[in-house]
Formats: C-alpha cells, structure tokens, sequence
C-alpha cells in the first residue's frame, strides 16, 4: 500500500534554498530540464528520434494520490513553523502557504503532463530522480539527475510531483515529490519529520542505495497508470512527469507559446537536425486548439516570431537563438576539429555586421556562449564579423566529459574552477585549440581601417544585429576650453585687497579634461564603450544619461537627474569592477571611477543598464544614451 511518506530529516522552511534558486527561471528553465531530461531518456534507450509530448488537462482534487496525506501534512508545518518563528511565519513563506492553501480549495485541478518516449524508470533511476544530486544517466547524457525535479517544483502551486516509467519489457514504478517544510507528524509516535514526501510504499535504509520503496504495477496510483499505459500504447515504453495544480508559470502565455519559444531557444540544434520533435496538446475546456509540433519543419516560424526578443534570464534570447540557428542553416564553413581532449565540430557564418560571437552546444542543447568560454572573451575583436557554433557530441573524447562536467545545474554556465587542476588545465588547453583554429579560419580586420581616438559616424545596417555597418572617422573636433580658476579664500593684507591668504590655499589655472568616447551596443541593455583622456584627469568617473537633446538656446540647460541610467555588471578590460569603484546614488548605481587618467589613455568597459521610471515606456536598445565622463575635484597647491 502507497503512502505519502515524511521522513526524518533536515529542519526546511517553506522556501527551501533548493527550490527557491528556480523560482525566477520560469518557464524557459522547466521547460529546458524536462526536454533535456526526455531526450536524453531516448537516446539512452537508442532512439533516433525523441518525442516529448506536452499535455494540459484538468483533473478532480480527489483524484490527486494521498491529496488527504498531503493537507495532514500542510497544516502540520504550518502550525510548527509558527511555533519556531515566535508565533507567525516569515513573509516569504507567508505567501507560499497561501498560494498552496488556494490551491488545495480548487475542487478541479489544472495538471500538466509530460510524456516521452525514453528508456522507462527502474528502481535505481527513480532513486536517483528523487535523490537530490544523483545521477542515474550515462555518460553520454546531456545533464544529470536530481536538479531536473527541483527546478519543475515551482510549476506546482501545491509543490507536489508525480513520477511514472514503463520499461521495455512492460513493467512499471511510479512514484511522487511533495515539498513542504519541516513539521511535527500529524500521526503519533512519528516526531519531527522532514518538509520532502515521497509517494512510496515505505522508505528504507538506503544500505544497499536503494532509499525509496516505490509501488509497481498494479499498485501504481491511477492518475500516473494511466499515463503510463498511454505511453505503453503509443510508443512502447518511456517516463511521464505529471504537475497537479499547474500554475501555467505564473504568466498569461498559452502553454504552446512557452514551450515552444523555450525549447527552440535552447534545442535549436537537435530540432533542426530532426532528433527532438516537442508535441503540445491542451484539453481543456473550450481551449480550441488541437495538436501543434515543434519539429524541423516549423522550428524557423518559432524563432522567427520570438526573434524581437531581446533578453532572457538565464539562457538564449529569442534574437540570439535565431542568430545561432541562421549559423547553424547556413554556415559556408563545416569541418571537425581534433584537439588534445578530442574531437568538436564547427561551424562559421560569416556575417556584413555585428561583433564576432561564438555559441557552445552539447548533445543539440545550447549551453554557453564565449564570455563563457575558458580563453574566449574578448578574444575575436581583430576579427571580421562571424558567429561559429562549436557543436559537441557524444562521441567528443574527453573534451566532451570536461564540458558535462563544468556545467552549473542549469548547464548554461562552465565553472571550470570547480574542476580538479588537471582538468582544468586539460579544458583549457584543448579550448585555446579551437580558439587558435578559429583564428586561423576567420578574416582579420585591418587596426588601421579607423581610429578610436576620433569621433565615428555609423552606418546602420537592415541586419537584426544591434549594431551596424563599418565606423567611418571624421576630424575630430576639441570644444572650446577656457582656464578655470580653483575657488580660493580671500581676505585684504594692509593696503592690497583681494590677494588669497597665504595660509589658505592658492588659486591655480587649469583646463577642463577632453575624452572622446566610442559606445557600442553588444546585446539588449548592454553596451562596450572606450573611452579615451586627451589630457590628464584625476579621479574621473564615467556616467551614462538619456540624451535629452537640450540645445544650448534652450531655458533649460542643465541635465535633469532624472536622465541618470542605472548600471548593472559593469567591467573594466574584462575584469568585473570592485564595488568601491561604483558610484551610489539613492541605492543605485550610476557611476564607475575611472581614477587617475593620463593623456592619451584609453579604457575600455563593458557595462548592462536601466532606465529610469521616469522614461517608462521607452526601449532600452533605441534610447539615445550620452557618455559623460566627470573629472573630480582637482586638488590645488599649497601657496
């Protein structure tokens, strides 16, 4: 007999860490596990082709396994957590036990479904999926199991997972995920008892790596059967995830919309190659829609629609991803490179405009792009425009176990510090390999076709970059300057008057510093600017504003603070600013010190910015920014 088990553990709140690191990261993060998850299921189970299907449904609350397990549970923590927190609960676990208390008032429950046509769960693979950080996979996967189930939670508003397998040979596990938080049991004799309940027939001692008892077969709640008996009929064996209480991630998108955006974004690859084909149906009452597919055939309509999409939290953006995809259709160089770590394929699509920009995929899925690269950043500036896709497969050597295992948990990341010496040595070495082949394959472009220490005049493209056309020099112009004299006290000495107390300080001339500034956008909300001093200045500092386009016959000349843009991520040739080179103003950021320049230096910085609410409404990319860098107080010479 099944249970919704609490056992014994760590003390947990109602936002546990592990949850809480993905509840910002919807949908585009859910979607992307659980695809990655499938698709890696059917190539570990020989498939040539994976098929994921999405499917929206309502179901009655009571049908949901142990849902009177569950609120036992629910009333429980809440009870303790007040009693821990000094009789009330913390504001952020405040709104979770609403929003899980709505949910469980719904007599009708939306469920998403996903379904795929994988290898099954056994035993052992479903001890993995629900033991955090373990993987079950085999080395030929593009992630690993543990994390795929954590980042889904949040789908849920009652935070509760359904897990299912059929085997090859027919047989069945299901099994299930409630999140809540630490709480004394509801049944006697049980004590504390940990926030995570599985969907077991009991739990056992883990001894022989098997923690979780799961029910087979006929003992399988219905819910998740039924799903497993559709996967049997259909495509003979694979996995199902099932989310009661789906909150459609929190936003007003169809379902359709969401996982297709997500899954072209970050699959582009293996949907153009024809090995991940995404089904989405929603059976809802009066949706009116019937299937749609995301297959090769489609993918470039997808992308197509999604690619005014300038920003995405954590992976590509709907313009990347048609730009990668456009590489990867089009690319006029195609060839494998065999480096010290093994084999990588590439390919080049040289480009009219834009910077140069270089992808990473693994497996078909897109994991980072060169600011990521060990040895990449920065390292293309002398090139003609390109993008290259370094696509890595399963059969990559060792380069390929490298990559799988610098990735961070949403693998859009390589943190190769957190590999042991060798290795990194190794992912390095083999990296500045391809670096030096790509060199040697793409166009230099001449240091002597413009001059940054002029002003520059730019021919913008119709391309979809940000950016451009070639910089054409103008004569640069210096402004009229004037000497300045330092304030200094003055007080009469016998008979002559206005002469500066010789124990004050002195008055001395000076002239108002000349920059000439290049700004260059590289993404939505982020820009490169080189700055260059042509005469000294101490202490300068860089702000960026809205040009207001005040002409000096205006009343008004003086810049309204409301022009201040907001600065994020800002480095300095490549190296990330320390925060007492930021300027603060009201809590934000709205300055970078420079320091000390010396005539002719030149700095380059590379920057991601806001608007104020004062433009709300205005696009970040089409705003008219204005480089202004301030001089500091100059110091003035003792008399």
């Amino acid at each position: 007999m099944t249970r919704l088990e609490f056992g014994p553990g760590n003390s947990t709140g109602f936002t546990p860490a592990g949850i809480a690191a993905f509840s910002d990261l919807r949908p585009a993060a859910v979607v992307r596990e659980l695809v990655q998850n499938a698709y890696d299921a059917a190539h570990e189970a020989g498939r040539d082709r994976s098929v994921v299907r999405f499917r929206l449904d309502t179901m009655p609350a009571d049908g949901i396994p142990h849902i009177d397990d569950y609120e036992a549970a629910f009333d429980a923590a809440i009870d303790t957590q007040e009693h821990m927190g000094g009789g009330h609960l913390p504001a952020k676990a405040n709104l979770v036990v609403n929003t899980i208390g709505r949910a469980l008032h719904n007599q009708q429950q939306r469920v998403l479904s996903v379904l795929d046509n994988g290898i099954g769960l056994n035993e052992r693979r479903m001890n993995a999926l629900l033991s955090d950080g373990v993987s079950a996979k085999s080395n030929q996967a593009s992630g690993t199991f543990g994390n795929g189930h954590s980042v889904a939670i949040p789908a849920s508003d009652l935070r509760y997972l359904l897990y299912g397998g059929v085997l090859p040979s027919g047989a069945m596990i299901g099994s299930g995920h409630a999140v809540l938080a630490s709480h004394v049991s509801p049944y006697p004799g049980r004590g504390m008892c940990s926030g995570d309940g599985f969907l077991v027939k009991h739990l056992r001692d883990g001894q022989d790596g098997i923690i979780f008892d799961c029910p087979r077969d006929d003992d399988i709640p219905k819910v998740i059967h039924d799903h497993l008996m559709d996967i049997l009929s259909d495509v003979g064996h694979g996995s199902a995830v099932i989310i009661p209480a789906f909150n459609n991630f929190r936003e007003s998108r169809s379902l359709w919309e969401m996982v297709a955006e997500a899954t072209a974004c970050n699959f582009f690859q293996a949907v153009a190659e024809g090995s991940l084909v995404v089904e989405v149906e929603d059976l809802t009452e009066h949706s009116g829609l019937g299937p749609q597919v995301l297959d090769r055939r489609s993918i470039r309509h997808v992308l197509k629609n999604n690619r005014d999409k300038q920003r995405s939290r954590a992976f590509l953006s709907g313009k990347r991803a048609y730009g990668a995809y456009d590489a990867l259709t089009r690319s006029t160089v195609r060839s494998s490179v065999t480096t010290s770590q093994g084999s990588i394929q590439i390919r080049i699509l040289n480009k009219s405009s834009g910077i140069p920009r270089v992808d990473l995929c693994r497996n078909g899925m897109w994991i980072t792009d060169d600011k990521n690269i060990p040895g990449f950043a920065n390292k293309f500036r002398d090139r003609r425009p390109f993008h290259a896709l370094l696509l890595l497969g399963s059969d990559g050597g060792d380069l390929y176990r490298l990559v799988r295992e610098a990735e961070g948990p949403l693998h859009n990341k390589l943190f190769v510090k957190d590999l042991d010496m060798k290795d990194r040595k190794a992912i390095r070495q083999a990296f500045e390999e391809v670096r030096q082949w790509l060199l040697g394959h793409t166009e230099e472009m001449s240091s002597k076709s413009f001059t940054p220490d002029d002003f520059l005049v730019l021919n913008f493209s119709n391309d979809d970059d940000p950016f451009w056309g070639t910089p054409v020099v103008v004569g640069r112009r210096a402004p009229e300057r004037s000497p300045v004299r330092t304030q200094g006290r003055r007080r009469q000495h016998g008979n002559v008057k206005n002469r500066l107390d010789p124990t004050g300080r002195s008055r001395r001339r000076s002239t108002v510093p000349f920059f000439s500034a290049v700004s260059v956008p590289i993404a939505a909300n982020r820009r490169t600017i080189e700055v260059t001093c042509h005469s000294r200045c101490d202490r300068a500092e860089l702000r960026l504003s809205v040009d207001e386009h005040i002409d000096p016959t205006c009343d008004r000349v003086a810049r309204d603070p409301a022009a201040d843009v907001e600065l994020f991520d800002v480095s300095i040739g490549g190296e990330a600013v320390d925060h007492s080179q930021l300027v603060t103003q009201n809590g934000s950021v709205v300055g970078v010190r420079l320091g000390d320049l010396a005539e002719g230096q030149r700095i380059t910085l590379e920057v991601e910015y806001g608007l104020s609410d004062y433009f709300a409404g205005v696009d970040a990319l089409e705003a008219c920014l204005l480089v202004e860098v301030i001089p500091g107080q100059q110091e003035e010479d003792e008399s």
